[in-house]
């Protein structure tokens, strides 16, 4: 995040940042906050302790969570992870057709789809030159992974994901949905994820 608010230069002073706890347990007000502002430090901390709020909460935005303890003790956190741009009060860049949600989650082990962001990509589309280095419709299935590998010198957002310069994603499709979002290395300028 604070790569892209980078990025946007001035425009940056238009985006409230906020990110919420799905562990308000162990992410006391004390915690959270400090962590939250180490990616960008003007950011708010979201936390409820109301567990019929965070769950109404996670509705709306379609997030799912699970806490859970081992038999050996640890907590164990997952939910779904998403970046959602909000426009007076309206769901604006991260949403849902007909109801269906995307979900993805941080995974290991082998992919099944790899695209790799070449060095002097903005560059490129910079001076004009089209890339197409992922397809406009990507049609996964659920519990296949896709690896993006980000060797260019800025950031690119494609749809729900935003790999950040130098930086590798690799996300596991987690229920079935279609999102279309901004692309920034296709030549369409969007792609869509249509997950069965």
């Amino acid at each position: 995040m604070r790569t892209a608010l980078g990025d946007l230069g001035d425009e940056a002073d238009r985006i409230d940042l906020a990110m919420a706890t799905v562990d308000p347990e162990r992410d006391t007000g004390e915690v959270l906050t400090p962590y939250v502002q180490s990616f960008v430090p003007d950011a708010r901390a979201l936390r409820t302790t109301d567990d019929a709020d965070l769950q109404a909460a996670a509705d709306l935005f379609g997030v799912t969570y699970d806490v859970t303890t081992t038999d050996e003790g640890e907590v164990e956190v997952s939910h779904s992870g998403f970046l959602y741009a909000v426009d007076d009060g309206m769901l604006a860049a991260c949403g849902s057709d007909g109801g269906n949600e995307l979900a993805v989650a941080p995974t290991e082990g082998e992919a099944d789809f790899e695209y790799v962001i070449p060095q002097g990509a903005g560059v490129a589309l910079d001076a004009g030159e089209p890339l197409e280095i992922l397809p406009a419709r990507l049609e996964p299935t659920v519990r296949q992974v896709i690896q993006i590998e980000n060797d260019d010198e800025r950031g690119h957002l494609i749809g729900p994901f935003f790999v950040g310069a130098g930086e590798t994603l690799r996300q596991r499709f987690s229920s079935p949905g279609e999102f279309t979002g901004e692309c920034t290395v296709h030549p369409s300028g969007q792609i869509t994820l249509a997950v069965t």
